[in-house]
């Protein structure tokens, strides 16, 4: 069994640090796989989904897609477009995900997103990764998703610390709601 490094933060990426050792580098590389909506009697790799940072003209399919999940993921303020890695498939964007830098210690990954069309292909996976290789090159030490998908961060390596702390929150409500 691997022996985890200790961070004293809630949500930490013990994968994301800049110190990872060639057993992380090899377990958080994905293997490549045809990625084709789900339905599709087409499974070829002539049409791969293609990773990549948010370009400008791309924030209209980012909130396309994060309109799928009104009821999962914040719909206004969302990070600004540099922040973004896209998904696309025929040139159409089919999932997101936002790095927030909120210091060299730590960042978020969140407004993660697959077009249901697209899920269970490995794409929120592939995302969460840029998102985690570009916090490494920034020389940021943990990062931490709010979720309510907790066991799909657990097998990118994301845990609490010997699990002490919970992050909580309460929604603020104006008197005129």
């Amino acid at each position: 069994m691997r022996k985890r490094l200790s961070v004293p933060f809630s949500l930490g990426c013990y994968e994301c640090s800049p110190m990872l050792d060639a057993a992380h580098a090899e377990r958080f590389t994905l293997k490549e796989q045809s990625l084709m909506p789900r339905g599709s009697s087409e499974r070829s790799p002539q049409s791969p989904i293609q990773i990549r940072p948010a370009e400008e003209g791309d924030m209209p399919g980012i909130r396309a897609v994060i309109a799928h999940f009104p009821q999962q993921l914040i719909q206004r303020d969302l990070p600004r477009r540099v922040s973004f890695f896209v998904a696309v498939a025929r040139g159409k964007i089919v999932g997101c995900c936002a790095l927030q830098v909120y210091s060299k210690r730590l960042a978020e990954v969140r407004s993660l997103a697959v077009d249901p069309g697209f899920q269970d292909r490995g794409i929120a996976s592939k995302l969460v990764e840029q998102c985690a290789k570009r916090a490494a090159a920034r020389g940021v030490k943990e990062l931490f998703a709010v979720t309510g998908q907790t066991a799909f961060f657990e097998r990118l390596g994301f845990a609490t610390f010997h699990r002490e702390k919970t992050a909580m929150f309460l929604a603020i409500r104006s008197p005129t709601e």
